[in-house]
């Protein structure tokens, strides 16, 4: 039996979307942004820069669905949706207090955009700084035929991933030009923030 690979990147961006849920409910001790550390893991609470993010280019919001824009809604980062309408017309989206992700399938290929303002990091293990949004070059990373890349930008961390049913053949897979552009064309909504 052959696996589509929709279903399994929905599959990843669900229990991805658990976890960040999860992590989400964890309440801190105090009113600040607190360090939790359980079993070596650091979980760390960053904050946003709204007067930033303001200045980003806006996300045209009446591509949403209702139902779409009332699950975004929780969310309290910025949100950061590719201007795309015939993937936001498919896209699942969900999203916790400190979290989204948008899963969006079109003709052959899936995209996945996520955003967090929570890092998780383990002592001992060198992760290396993540490019800043627009002000160094984005890294393309590549696993299993999905194209990845990670950056961040006003306090949070996002994630861009392109998966393809084809991804020697796909314009979409097959160099790292779609997803640099996807990243460097994405929109702010204000479904959650003015």
């Amino acid at each position: 039996m052959k696996l589509n690979h929709y279903h399994i990147t929905f599959t990843f961006a669900w229990v991805l979307g658990c976890i960040f849920f999860l992590l989400s409910c964890r309440e801190a001790e105090t009113g600040q942004a607190a360090i939790a550390q359980q079993n070596q893991v650091i979980i760390q609470q960053s904050t946003v820069n709204w007067e930033a993010a303001q200045q980003h280019a806006l996300f045209n919001d009446s591509q949403l669905s209702k139902q779409q824009a009332q699950v975004l809604k929780i969310a309290t980062l910025p949100l950061l949706l590719p201007n795309e309408p015939e993937l936001i017309a498919t896209g699942i989206m969900s999203a916790g207090e400190d979290w989204y992700a948008a899963s969006m399938k079109h003709e052959g290929f899936s995209v996945v955009v996520s955003g967090s303002t929570r890092r998780v990091t383990v002592p001992g293990v060198e992760v290396p700084n993540l490019p800043e949004y627009r002000k160094q070059d984005l890294r393309v990373t590549r696993a299993e035929g999905i194209a990845e890349l990670a950056f961040t930008a006003y306090g949070a961390i996002y994630t861009i991933s392109v998966e393809c049913e084809d991804p020697e053949n796909d314009k979409h897979c097959k160099n790292e030009s779609y997803i640099l552009e996807l990243a460097n064309k994405l929109l702010r909504s204000k479904v959650n923030h003015d």
